[in-house]
């Protein structure tokens, strides 16, 4: 009996999940707009989400060079038991000490650090605590913000740059779902075309059977014309296999599972997205372009501050060969001997137990080939950014231009292909005319007809060649999230 209620209750286990699996199948499937699917992306896509953790190491680092420059204390303590034998005397000795400091470095180098010792000796030793304070300056190497500071900049600056990094990777995320969502649309379109194309086969069939019945027809043209619609069914086969990979391609750009249930519109309003990727306005200037480009690309901002190390780099390099000269200042007070009034608190305050000094400390390096090597590679380094920075921002503006120029183009051959388009339907039209009239052979018809698919491809490629192009038009100028009103947490 036990057996057979655990088969049972498997049983309605496996009953149940089918029913939900079913269920699911069924369901309706969800209906992604371009911005719905863009939103999805930035939650859920695997690439940002991994940078967005790398960001909080990033913030770490940032933190760790700040703290350079703030307090640092340490707490120290120690315990110590002796016992030996000296001529048969036995003697023993137990001490403890709790140690405390606290060091600054400032922008100019200056180091302080006061620390205080608290031996605290087993009885009948006495507590005598000490406090000391010592002062170092750097005179020469080692002095100076610019040299300084130089870490707490570069990691200033790296921290922008990640910054510029993680937008890089918002804005090809977004790039990337526009692009595989008109793809994917542009493989849907093609079944589309496809169908409707076999449905006037399957009609200019069905009249070339009449017209053979009839006998004003050879059995020829029924051959042609069902030659035609087999390989059109073939190209729709491979339509459908295109739209399947493309649909992968797509969730998984969303970072959704293979099996999601959704799907994208029947009709893309293309006019009013490309009128959302120029917010609106006629396409910019070319001299607009290039200023927009200069102030907000990416690349040409991270190469910047990249110049910007180097010449750090070359400060703190040149700073390497100088002599090292340091002035030291220290004093103390307490650490007195003996007990009653030079002990405990007493011994810090009786002005008994006090000591100062002041100290230069020279070091100077002889022939310090690695310093000198370090110095030319600097300079050679700044020269070779220096360079780069002005390559950078001459590529950057043929790129404006020649993207922009793409655009421009591709726009009119969306014109040239509407146009096109229209003609060929008038054209069908008429030669579906002669063809019933027996004016021109069925050749001539599957010919016009074939003309006609390839004009109704042509719109939908030059659609999508619009659309691709202000995008990377966009993506280079790096307005992409400000056309999308995408707002960014570091």
């Amino acid at each position: 009996m036990k057996k057979l209620s655990v088969v049972l209750i498997l049983g309605l286990i496996v009953s149940v999940a089918g029913v939900t699996a079913q269920a699911r199948s069924q369901r309706k499937p969800l209906l992604l707009t371009l911005k719905d699917a863009i939103v999805l992306a930035l939650r859920d896509n695997p690439g940002l989400q991994s940078a967005e953790l790398g960001r909080i190491t990033q913030k770490y680092s940032l933190m760790v060079a700040k703290n350079e420059f703030e307090p640092k204390y340490s707490l120290g303590a120690s315990w110590n038991h002796t016992e030996s034998r000296v001529d048969d005397e036995d003697s023993r000795s137990t001490s403890n000490n709790l140690q405390a400091s606290v060091g600054l470095k400032t922008a100019y180098g200056t180091e302080f650090k006061l620390s205080s010792d608290n031996p605290m000796p087993e009885p009948p030793g006495y507590w005598n605590p000490a406090l000391s304070l010592s002062i170092t300056q750097p005179l020469l190497k080692g002095f100076g913000r610019a040299v300084v500071e130089a870490a707490l900049n570069d990691a200033l600056d790296s921290e922008v740059v990640n910054k510029l990094n993680f937008k890089s990777t918002v804005i090809s995320t977004v790039d990337a779902v526009i692009n595989n969502y008109v793809s994917l649309f542009q493989a849907k379109e093609r079944i589309a075309i496809d169908r409707a194309s076999l449905k006037q086969y399957a009609r200019t069939l069905a009249q070339t059977k009449a017209f053979i019945k009839a006998g004003r027809r050879a059995k020829i043209d029924l051959l042609e014309t069902q030659s035609q619609s087999e390989q059109l069914m073939v190209q729709l086969q491979n339509d459908k296999n295109t739209y399947q990979q493309k649909f992968a391609t797509f969730l998984d750009s969303l970072g959704l599972q293979p099996d999601v249930n959704v799907k994208i519109p029947d009709n893309i309003d293309f006019d009013k997205l490309a009128n959302s990727l120029v917010n609106g306005k006629n396409l910019l200037s070319l001299k607009q372009s290039k200023q927009i480009a200069l102030q907000n690309n990416i690349g040409y901002q991270v190469e910047g501050f990249t110049l910007k190390s180097l010449k750090r780099a070359l400060v703190t390099a040149n700073d390497g060969t100088h002599w090292k000269l340091d002035l030291t200042v220290n004093g103390s007070v307490g650490n007195g001997a003996g007990g009653g009034s030079n002990s405990s608190i007493n011994s810090l305050m009786n002005g008994r137990n006090e000591s100062a000094g002041v100290g230069l400390i020279l070091a100077i390096p002889i022939d310090d080939m690695s310093a000198k090597q370090t110095l030319l590679s600097a300079k050679v380094g700044l020269e070779q950014g220096e360079i780069n920075y002005k390559e950078k921002k001459r590529d950057l503006e043929l790129q404006v231009e020649s993207v922009r120029n793409t655009v421009i183009s591709s726009e009119k051959q969306l014109m040239l292909a509407k146009q096109a388009l229209k003609t060929r339907q008038k054209t069908l039209k008429m030669m579906e005319i002669k063809q019933k009239a027996g004016l021109i052979p069925m050749s001539q018809l599957l010919d016009q007809q074939e003309d006609l698919i390839q004009s109704e491809q042509s719109v939908l490629s030059a659609k999508i060649g619009y659309v691709n192009s202000l995008v990377a038009f966009n993506t280079l100028l790096s307005v992409t999230l400000y056309h999308w009103g995408i707002k960014i947490r570091y």
